[in-house]
């Protein structure tokens, strides 16, 4: 069967649309390997439950930018 992200990806591609599953992108295809602190230099990704530090959103972005090269041309 398809996962959720895929099968959403797909009707959005139909439509000239993107569905970044954020939760995958950071904890993996799996959703169970969250990690809080940078592995670079020891920060919090998080300053509380759902929002990123300085530190956090560069990583993230970091990761955005290498799964979805297209959404930054």
């Amino acid at each position: 069967t398809q996962s959720r992200s895929s099968a959403a990806s797909d009707v959005y591609k139909r439509q000239d649309l993107y569905f970044i599953d954020v939760l995958s992108i950071q904890c993996g295809d799996k959703g169970n390997n969250c990690k809080i602190i940078s592995e670079e230099n020891n920060q919090f990704l998080y300053f509380d439950h759902d929002h990123f530090t300085l530190q956090g959103a560069k990583e993230f972005g970091f990761k955005l930018k290498l799964n979805y090269p297209n959404l930054f041309e």
